[in-house]
């Protein structure tokens, strides 16, 4: 059986984690890499049957 955590509020399970660090504090995400950060994401929810 799956494990889920729980706190007093909220019964959740996390699998993956992303953490976006640029080493300066501007903004990097621009244009075309924004887009494809947007794709790739959509498709990993889609790979993961992941309901929003």
């Amino acid at each position: 059986m799956e494990s889920y955590n729980r706190s007093s509020h909220a019964v959740y399970r996390c699998e993956r984690h992303f953490v976006w660090a640029p080493q300066y504090r501007r903004h990097v995400l621009v244009k075309e890499l924004k887009l494809r950060l947007k794709e790739m994401g959509a498709a990993v929810y889609l790979s993961l049957a992941i309901k929003r």
